[in-house]
């Protein structure tokens, strides 16, 4: 472990990883009375340096809806993809994996096969829903010759494919000259979650939305930067917003 620790670009999640391993591999021995001691037991895990998550900031997002051409069938279906990510925390597998089927606009709820292939509801905004209407219309025209069961289509009228997003996720990054900064469907589910929160979500819904099975992993989303910290206290410290007689 130690020594994996001092080799250059090792992360610390890495070195986490390998110390499960071990950990599972002694215990297995031990039980099985391979061995009489458990060279595991008093090492500490490895601790992880906890880096606060990459988010789109409010003229970013602002930038990349303004930059698609919804008058154009594919600027439309590409402002949509970016809506369905900002409004709903999708993973770019989820997405793309939504039939229409799934697509449920009498009750406002998308049925999205997550990880572990595990079920789950989430809802649509009126915004996003009004957004997928003038998509599924759009949709329709453009497929009037063939069908394709999948949400989100390519211009092949197949379904779009996990090539097709990261090349549409480059070219924006691109044509925004956004270098150096990670730009793709994992940065909006990102920014999702801490918008949620910021926006007086809790952190139990938000659990439920992402499709985590563990809090401890929704919760790394309540990191906040100075100046959320100073938003989020003007918002809701308690001095400030009641009336108290002081002064």
């Amino acid at each position: 472990l130690t020594f994996r620790q001092e080799q250059p670009n090792t992360r610390d999640v890495t070195v986490r990883d390998i110390y499960k391993v071990l950990k599972v591999f002694f215990n297995f021995l031990l039980e099985e009375e391979y061995i009489l001691h458990n060279p595991m037991k008093r090492i500490k895990p490895p601790k992880i340096h906890q880096k606060i998550m990459r988010t789109f900031s409010k003229q970013e997002i602002q930038k990349i809806l303004d930059s698609f051409d919804k008058n154009e069938f594919f600027g439309l279906r590409d402002y949509l993809i970016m809506c369905c990510f900002f409004s709903t925390g999708m993973r770019k597998a989820e997405l793309l994996g939504l039939k229409l089927s799934d697509i449920n606009i009498t009750t406002d709820m998308i049925k999205v096969n997550g990880k572990g292939s595990r079920d789950r509801l989430v809802p649509v905004g009126r915004t996003l829903r009004r957004i997928i209407l003038q998509y599924l219309a759009r949709r329709e025209e453009y497929l009037v010759d063939c069908y394709c069961d999948y949400f989100i289509v390519s211009q092949r009228k197949t379904r779009l494919s996990h090539h097709g997003m990261n090349c549409l996720f480059q070219r924006i990054k691109k044509n925004l000259g956004a270098s150096g900064e990670r730009f793709s469907p994992h940065t909006w589910r990102h920014t999702f979650a801490k918008n949620f929160l910021l926006n007086g979500g809790d952190v139990f819904s938000l659990q439920k939305i992402l499709g985590h099975s563990d809090i401890v992993t929704t919760k790394k989303y309540i990191a906040l930067n100075d100046r959320e910290m100073k938003l989020q206290h003007s918002k809701f410290n308690p001095l400030d917003n009641a009336e108290w007689s002081i002064f």
